[in-house]
């Protein structure tokens, strides 16, 4: 009985050399599967003349073929299903092992940051009316789910035109920056259940004006139900503005930890204490209307939003490690914003969900207070 070994292997289905062990130089592992039937189709008799193999040496090679077949095709299954195009550009190759299924839910009942986030839409005034029903309804909608830990992504604050009315699928569709937040998540995770998104400023229109005082308790209070949420890993999509007069940047007080320090950056120390025993990692990332709203021509910036959201995911499910091309991804990112925003009349990209430049209209008044 002649050993079975590689190459006896090959001879015996009749493959060319190149194509050993492998799916082989220029061919799909589908194609080299049909080749390896095609060619094995020999009876027992032809294989006994041209390899002097008995009929149990026949059968372990059918069944390492069988094998080798079956990889072969589950093979080609996973690259068929696996996205091409997010956000309306075609997906980095390097990207794709990045994106998988987050590990089952480790999330722990009984968070409280819901019932903080619908008490502070109805202490709110919008003038002399209060905040609508359902613009709470879909501000908590997006903060769910209704439990402690995973991700969740921290933007600027809402449009001043969301269809609240229509519900909240409604209002994700007609916001460029939260459906395309949505589509990468959805691609990287590939289909997790969505993340907790947060405003810094909830309910604060960008048309809406309110004292410097009434911003510090709103921001105080939204830091507390972030608290409540007690996240793994927060995204950080928000910056300050600045003054167009005079220069300065806004004062934001205990919500700078959780400011995103620009595109292509990293955090220094990326651990971050939310509160007393509340341990969390920040992700800096930029707001999606950078890329998708500002600066649609440039493609790296939606390269590089798919890459920090697969660094959330990563870091959550204890499997992400940095590589040389990442950095250099950055790199690119980071550059590209210098040479645009030296641009004459470039705009503050770190806005609300949309692209809205309506004119100020109602006011917000002191007649919200602290519990």
């Amino acid at each position: 009985m002649l050993p079975v070994n590689e190459t006896h292997l090959t001879t015996s289905i009749n493959l060319p050399p190149s194509h050993k062990g492998a799916a082989g130089a220029g061919r799909s592992p589908s194609l080299l599967a049909k080749g390896i039937r095609g060619r094995f189709r020999l009876s027992q008799e032809k294989c006994r003349q041209s390899c002097g193999v008995e009929i149990a040496s026949h059968l372990r090679i059918v069944a390492l073929i069988t094998a080798f077949v079956n990889q072969a095709e589950q093979s080609t299954m996973t690259d068929q299903s696996q996205p091409t195009i997010c956000v309306n550009v075609a997906i980095d190759h390097r990207l794709l092992p990045l994106f998988k299924p987050l590990p089952t839910a480790r999330y722990h009942p009984g968070s409280d940051h819901l019932r903080l986030t619908r008490r502070l839409g109805r202490r709110l005034r919008r003038g002399q009316e209060q905040i609508p029903d359902e613009e709470i309804g879909v501000t908590v909608d997006m903060a769910s789910p209704a439990s402690t830990g995973g991700i969740c992504f921290i933007l600027q604050q809402p449009a001043g035109n969301h269809p609240y009315h229509l519900g909240t699928d409604a209002v994700i569709e007609s916001s460029p920056t939260l459906d395309a937040l949505l589509q990468v998540w959805s691609t990287v995770s590939c289909g997790s259940p969505r993340p907790s998104i947060f405003d810094r400023l909830p309910f604060i229109r960008p048309q809406d004006r309110l004292s410097t005082t009434l911003k510090t308790q709103i921001e105080d209070k939204s830091l507390m139900i972030i608290q409540a949420k007690r996240p793994e890993v927060v995204v950080c999509m928000w910056r300050r503005k600045r003054d167009k007069d005079t220069g300065k940047y806004e004062d934001v007080k205990g919500f700078r930890a959780l400011e995103g320090v620009g595109v292509g950056h990293t955090f220094t120390k990326p651990d971050h204490e939310l509160g007393p025993g509340l341990l969390t990692r920040r992700v800096n990332a930029f707001h999606p209307s950078h890329a998708v709203n500002y600066n649609p021509h440039v493609s790296c910036f939606r390269q590089l939003l798919m890459l920090e959201v697969a660094q959330a995911c990563g870091i959550y499910s204890g499997d992400w490690h940095n590589e040389s091309w990442m950095t250099r991804l950055r790199t690119q990112c980071k550059k590209k914003t210098g040479e645009l925003r030296d641009k004459p009349g470039q705009t503050d990209m770190w806005v609300s969900h949309s692209t809205y430049n309506a004119a100020p209209t109602n006011r917000y008044t002191q007649h919200f207070s602290l519990p």
